[in-house]
């Protein structure tokens, strides 16, 4: 064989190859098969797009977060939930855990019961240990108590 007849089987070669290289793809996968393919791809780009607005949210919350967190330093004043807190709770209220209940109530005297602590006997004037005083003890009003110029009623629920 001389050198002409050489490359030209050398060249046939490689063009088989190119051919068989560029058809596989095309025999591997039916139109079918391709349209799968092809709708997995947009699904998992439609989850990428909505993974990048969720991130986008988390981030624009977070921020604010931050940016309440330095007012309620500021502040003094705290608007948001503890983070430890389950979101469907409500917000615990301080003042509220101080408050006692109101367990026995006669015209001078009142038994009141605060959280896990025994009953307690405060008169009119008498100073509670939540820094309240009794202002006033009746049956129809319940109990008035004051603190920081703020006044409330414990009220005595029959029944207990």
């Amino acid at each position: 064989m001389n050198n002409i007849s050489i490359k030209n089987h050398v060249l046939r070669a490689i063009a088989v190859v190119l051919c068989l290289i560029c058809s596989v793809p095309a025999w591997s996968l039916s139109s079918d098969q391709g349209a799968l393919v092809l709708e997995e791809r947009v699904r998992k780009a439609k989850h990428l797009q909505e993974l990048d607005y969720q991130a986008a949210v988390l981030e624009r919350q977070a921020r604010i977060a931050k940016a309440q967190k330095l007012i309620d330093q500021a502040t003094g004043i705290n608007l948001v939930p503890d983070s430890n807190q389950p979101l469907n709770t409500p917000p615990k209220q301080n003042f509220r855990s101080e408050m006692p209940l109101v367990q026995e109530i006669s015209s001078q005297h009142v038994g009141l019961i605060y959280k896990d602590k025994p009953v307690q006997f405060f008169s009119i004037g008498d100073q509670l240990p939540s820094g309240h005083i009794i202002e006033s003890i009746s049956m129809n009003n319940g109990v008035v108590i004051r603190k920081n110029n703020q006044t409330s009623q414990l009220h005595y629920s029959w029944g207990r």
